[in-house]
C-alpha cells in the first residue's frame, strides 16, 4: 500500500465526521494489525495460527459516533463511491461485520 493510498483512504473516512469520531481514527499497519490480531483471537489459535504479518490486511480502526448500525455500515458504500474505489479494493461488510473495522487496506486486484 503506498502512503498516497493510505491518506486517500484516510481522507475519506474523514469526511464523515458526524459517523466517525475522527479524533480517533486509527490507522494500523500489517503489523499493528496483526498483533490485534493476537490479542482478539488469542483464545483461537486455529485461526490465529492462520494469520501472519505477510497474510494480514493493514486498515483503519473506527468509532463510530453512533448507535445505529445501518448509518455505519453505510460507509464503506460512500467509500466505494469515491475516488478512492479507483485506487483501493475495499472488502464488503455482511450484516454480522464489526462497525469498528471499516476499511481494509488491501491491495487492488490486479
Amino acid at each position: 500500500m503506498r502512503p498516497e493510498q493510505i491518506a486517500l483512504i484516510g481522507d475519506t473516512i474523514k469526511s464523515a465526521p458526524t459517523i466517525i469520531d475522527v479524533e480517533k481514527l486509527q490507522y494500523l499497519d500489517k503489523v499493528q494489525t496483526y498483533e490485534e490480531a493476537k490479542r482478539i483471537f488469542a483464545g483461537d489459535p486455529v485461526t490465529l495460527s492462520l494469520l501472519t504479518p505477510e497474510n494480514i490486511p493493514s486498515q483503519y480502526k473506527v468509532v463510530p459516533l453512533t448507535d445505529d448500525p445501518a448509518l455505519v455500515r453505510s460507509l464503506p458504500s460512500s467509500i466505494a463511491r469515491s475516488r478512492a474505489s479507483r485506487t483501493l479494493h475495499l472488502p464488503r461488510m455482511s450484516s454480522k461485520s464489526s462497525p469498528r473495522c471499516l476499511a481494509s487496506c488491501a491491495p487492488s486486484p490486479s
